[in-house]
């Protein structure tokens, strides 16, 4: 029974599950007919979360998508993210090159800082756009303007540079 309920998900299906639990690695999600899928860390939002838990409850009805299924292993792969607007798309779509924007340091690195663009959309200052201004010393939290020089949606990278004067 365990071996025909396993082949009934099909990849691209959409299903509404059970969370089941939430633990570090991931969520586990009941999509019916006794089958249990795994959403990884990754697939579950396309912003960075520092716990599983503010997206996820045990007992919470979501919407997932059936990545794959090994029937051999008994495995069920599901995203939630996949059904989610990509924030990405909306930021490539919505920015010109050249724009100036008001961004968030996040967090601070030895090849320079990152920085919040818009939510879930992190891009790099790096450090040869202030090294040698001795007057600016970024700090977590700061409000910082820069300019977007690039969005490449295969790389899921933004490009930015810090703005004269910001």
């Amino acid at each position: 029974m365990r071996q025909s309920a396993i082949e009934s998900p099909q990849p691209g299906e959409v299903r509404t599950g059970i969370v089941r639990s939430v633990a570090h690695f991931g969520v586990l999600v009941d999509i019916g007919g006794g089958v249990e899928g795994l959403v990884t860390v990754p697939q579950v939002s396309w912003k960075r979360l520092s716990d599983l838990s503010e997206v996820a409850e045990v007992g919470a009805k979501v919407n997932v998508v059936v990545l794959g299924v090994d029937p051999e292993r008994g495995d069920v792969s599901l995203s939630i993210k996949d059904l989610l607007p990509d924030p990405l798309q909306d930021f490539a779509r919505t920015t010109r090159l050249g724009q100036r924007i008001q961004a968030r340091v996040t967090t601070l690195a030895p090849i320079g800082f990152f920085v919040e663009v818009a939510e879930g959309i992190q891009a790099l200052v790096p450090v040869s756009d202030y090294a040698g201004r001795t007057e600016f010393g970024p700090q977590v939290g700061d409000d910082v303007l820069v300019e977007v020089r690039g969005v490449n949606l295969y790389t899921r990278r933004v490009t930015v540079a810090l703005a004269v004067g910001g």
